[in-house]
């Protein structure tokens, strides 16, 4: 028996299809990266690395990517990808990439003690929102700043606006 749907319906499952991401989008050797000395984000969208060993490496095939950023450990990578519903925020370190989910938004990011951790800013795309702060090995989250009830003073010296931020 074939029922109908509505369109609407369909057009949702469509866009919520295309929106989903595969961790296995990046191709990164499993004994990891190392000595990266430049990250950019390609024509297409792409992740791409440059080596010290002058190699270059690109780690996406599907495209879509707003920022990538590198770690002073030059071995640790994040990038983002945000769709109109969501942002993605891929993490790489040790050989494996992971993912941190917005909620819904992740506004910014930045590596704190030289890439060991990662802080993010997340909530909607205006007003206040809340910063996290995650161990980049196990993406363990150790600490949050809400900042609509946080004065700047007050915040932990990780956090990006925070009085105390210094920015690796």
């Amino acid at each position: 028996m074939i029922h109908s749907v509505p369109s609407r319906f369909v057009a949702l499952v469509a866009v919520a299809a295309t929106s989903m991401y595969s961790l296995t989008q990046a191709q990164v050797p499993e004994s990891g990266i190392r000595n990266i000395v430049e990250a950019h984000i390609d024509g297409q969208g792409n992740v791409v690395v440059a080596r010290e060993d002058g190699k270059v490496q690109v780690l996406t095939s599907d495209g879509g990517y707003g920022e990538v950023l590198v770690a002073k450990d030059n071995r640790t990578l994040a990038w983002i990808r945000t769709t109109q519903w969501e942002s993605v925020l891929f993490v790489y370190h040790g050989g494996a990439t992971k993912t941190i989910k917005g909620d819904p938004f992740i506004r910014g990011f930045w590596f704190v003690e030289g890439g060991r951790k990662i802080g993010i800013d997340s909530g909607g795309m205006h007003f206040a929102g809340v910063e996290y702060l995650y161990d980049v090995a196990t993406l363990k989250r150790l600490d949050s700043v809400h900042q609509a009830t946080t004065p700047t003073a007050e915040r932990p010296s990780w956090s990006s606006s925070s009085d105390k931020f210094k920015d690796e």
